[in-house]
C-alpha cells in the first residue's frame, strides 16, 4: 500500500506536466498564427487591400534578386491617378478613398496571375511583371489599361454622379533600363510623370 501512495502522485504529476507542455504548445502556436497574421496585414494597405509599400519594396527585392539569378526580365509598371487632388477636394477624402479603392480592384483585375500591384504611396501604385521585358509590358499596358473599356473607368456616386478615374503609366525594365531597385523605380517614375504631363 505504501507503494501505491508514493506511485499515485507521481503518475498525477507527470500527467499534470503533460497537460502544461500541451497549454503552452497550443498557446505558443496560436501566438505565431497571430504574429504571422499582424505581419501579414502590415504589408497590407488597409484603404486599397493591395501590398503597402513595404509589402511592394519586400516584393520588389525578391523578384529583382530572383531575375538577377535567372537571367530573366523584371518590369515595373508606375502608375498615377489622374486628378486625384481634385477628386478629394470636390468630394471629400471618404470619396477619394473609395476612388483608390475602386482604381486598385481595377488594376488588380487587368493583371495577369503572375504579377503583383500594390500602392507605392499617395495615389500612385505599382505593378510587379516578373518574367517580362519592356515591350511586352507595354503590349500588356496598351492592351488592357489604355483600352476604351479601362481608360474611361467611372465610380458611382450614391448621389447618382459619377467621377472619371483615370490613370497615367511608366514602365521601367531590368536589364535594360535599370540594374538596381532604386533605379527601377526611378526610371517608371520619371516615364509616368512625363506620360502624366503630356494628358
Amino acid at each position: 500500500m505504501v507503494e501505491e501512495k508514493n506511485f499515485m502522485p507521481s503518475a498525477r504529476s507527470e500527467i499534470e506536466q503533460k497537460i502544461i507542455t500541451r497549454k503552452k504548445l497550443v498557446k505558443f502556436h496560436k501566438q505565431r498564427r497571430e504574429l504571422h497574421k499582424e505581419k501579414a496585414a502590415s504589408r497590407i494597405d488597409p484603404v486599397t487591400g493591395v501590398l503597402n509599400r513595404a509589402g511592394f519594396e519586400r516584393e520588389l527585392r525578391k523578384m529583382l534578386a530572383r531575375a538577377e539569378r535567372t537571367n530573366t526580365p523584371l518590369s515595373l509598371l508606375m502608375a498615377d491617378l489622374n486628378a486625384f487632388k481634385k477628386i478629394n477636394d470636390s468630394y471629400g477624402h471618404i470619396v477619394g478613398d473609395k476612388a483608390l479603392r475602386f482604381y486598385a480592384q481595377a488594376l488588380t483585375a487587368q493583371v495577369r496571375d503572375s504579377d503583383t500591384v500594390a500602392r507605392y504611396g499617395g495615389d500612385e501604385f505599382v505593378v510587379l511583371m516578373p518574367d517580362t521585358d519592356r515591350l511586352t509590358a507595354e503590349q500588356i499596358v496598351n492592351e488592357r489599361f489604355k483600352s476604351e473599356n479601362f481608360s474611361s473607368l467611372d465610380l458611382r456616386l450614391p448621389t447618382g454622379e459619377t467621377v472619371p478615374v483615370k490613370g497615367s503609366y511608366g514602365i521601367a525594365s531590368y536589364p535594360d533600363d535599370a540594374r538596381s531597385q532604386e533605379e527601377l523605380i526611378n526610371k517608371a517614375d520619371i516615364i509616368m510623370y512625363k506620360a502624366k504631363n503630356n494628358g
